[in-house]
């Protein structure tokens, strides 16, 4: 017998209950008990059974509200030290990824302003053709040019030359 396929992520479990509910349907009971397990495991950081769940939910059912208090006060309690120390993103612990990746953005940016998509292969000696071309353009002494397209120009035709070495 074929193992059971993986659980969906909370991501693809909501957007179920939403288009079943959107197509008319009510989700079962066990279907909501299990998302917010999920969901609550996620925040909290932990693994919530649909057990605990139930459990809550009964003894709401009855009246006492004291383990639905606390599973929430758990996630506030959670959100607010995620809020009070966001963690750190990979370029903030490395700066010389944080560089390349400022040098990639840099050279769509470059491709973009020379005419270039991200598909189109780059040799040295294109890029000097397409600067060329676009510099009679844009040079300030002809007529609808200036010195910030050129700026700009130069700046692009720099960024290219220097990734293509």
């Amino acid at each position: 017998m074929p193992p059971p396929p993986p659980p969906a992520g909370i991501g693809e479990q909501l957007g179920g209950l939403f288009d079943q509910m959107m197509s008319g349907r009510a989700p079962s009971q066990s279907q909501l008990e299990q998302v917010a397990a999920n969901l609550v495991g996620k925040v909290i950081g932990r693994t919530v059974t649909v057990e605990e769940v139930q459990e809550i939910r009964t003894r709401a059912q009855r009246g006492d509200y004291e383990p639905l208090r606390e599973a929430a006060q758990r996630v506030r309690d959670h959100v607010r030290e995620r809020r009070a120390h966001p963690r750190a993103t990979p370029q903030e612990h490395d700066p010389e990824m944080a560089a390349r990746i400022a040098f990639a953005k840099d050279c769509g940016r470059a491709r973009a302003i020379m005419g270039f998509t991200k598909d189109d292969p780059l040799t040295q000696q294109i890029v000097k053709t397409r600067y060329r071309e676009l510099a009679r353009q844009r040079h300030p002494d002809v007529p609808g040019g200036s010195d910030k397209q050129m700026e700009r120009l130069n700046w692009a035709n720099e960024v290219l030359v220097k990734s293509l070495q």
